[in-house]
């Protein structure tokens, strides 16, 4: 991790996860997810990011000193009902028409 922390001036790795959740919260602003009411790619693509070390510290620390969890409860849960399933099959019975 230190040759890509120098590489991108990171000091503080924990700080800096940090400083990365609180942005991202800022840009989510009031919708639940970024993608609105239902979560877009950009919200799967961070959740699978921040889902990687899910049990290590860094993820209890990151819940700790920023507001993500709430988000990320509602991503993980969006992702096990499985919500996306039924707009793919939407989109697929409009490509087969």
């Amino acid at each position: 991790m230190r040759i890509a922390a120098s590489k991108h001036n990171i000091d503080d790795e924990r700080q800096a996860i940090y400083d990365a959740c609180k942005k991202w919260m800022k840009a989510k602003g009031d919708r639940v997810f970024m993608g609105g009411k239902e979560p877009n790619l950009a919200d799967l693509a961070l959740y699978g990011a921040i889902n990687s070390f899910v049990g290590c510290t860094a993820f209890k620390e990151m819940r700790e000193h920023s507001d993500i969890g709430t988000w990320y409860d509602a991503v993980h849960q969006a992702v096990h009902e499985k919500r996306g399933s039924a707009l793919l099959v939407k989109k697929c019975k409009a490509i087969n028409k």
